[in-house]
């Protein structure tokens, strides 16, 4: 079985990147991709498993995103992840303060971060009971992201240099960008998982799938077999 798309603690997953890889030892996966939302991974060997690691970027079209896998210059990426960051405080934190509506986490956690970011938001919105995991929290950010974050294409030239890019996505709408793959996430429809190969085929995209794992807590299941 392989998955493409998997998350740790580090993105608000619910397991360590060293459990992780246990588990999915235990549980038959031959080649794991885990992808950090926005946030660069722990790389650890695995002698059982493939596994390729890389970072997630939103995109503020809704349903897609870009994944930088084999990253050959990991302080470039990280500098890249920072300027994000930097250059959404404002927005995000305007956002933030609508979100948990003057709470104590808010005032406490997510206003004094120095560098805010949406793993941070996406924590307090965990741990203030909002949503049980990252999947929904980000669904409550969607409007923000939609508006604040880069489209694909100017994900796409921040990244291309510095690894290999997939576009995720979740539906058979797949935009025409000259990435290395896709990693489909939607649901296991097979009328629409042959028109996604077709369309592969035509343009030479690897076709990958992916979970979008990223909560063993609550009862998703790893593995998404292509």
């Amino acid at each position: 079985m392989k998955d493409f798309l998997v998350k740790t603690k580090l993105s608000n997953g619910s397991l360590s990147t060293s459990d992780l890889l246990a588990y999915a030892e235990r549980n038959g996966i031959t080649h794991l991709g885990i992808a950090e939302l926005e946030t660069l991974p722990e790389i650890l060997p695995s002698k059982k498993i493939a596994v390729c690691y890389g970072v997630e970027f939103l995109s503020c079209e809704e349903g897609h995103s870009l994944i930088l896998f084999d990253i050959n210059n990991l302080e470039k990426v990280k500098e890249i992840i920072d300027g994000l960051n930097q250059r959404q405080q404002e927005s995000l934190l305007n956002f933030s303060e609508k979100i948990f509506n003057g709470s104590k986490i808010f005032e406490n956690i997510v206003k004094k971060t120095p560098c805010l970011n949406l793993n941070v938001v996406v924590s307090a919105l965990i741990n203030l009971g909002f949503c049980s995991d990252l999947k929904s929290a980000l669904r409550i950010l969607n409007p923000y992201i939609k508006k604040n974050k880069p489209t694909l294409m100017e994900l796409f030239n921040l990244l291309s240099n510095f690894g290999k890019v997939y576009l995720r996505i979740e539906t058979d709408d797949i935009p025409n960008l000259n990435v290395q793959g896709v990693i489909y996430t939607g649901e296991k429809n097979d009328a629409k998982i042959e028109k996604i190969k077709k369309i592969c085929e035509e343009r030479k995209l690897k076709l990958l799938f992916g979970s979008n794992f990223n909560n063993h807590m609550t009862g998703e299941v790893i593995g998404a077999d292509d």
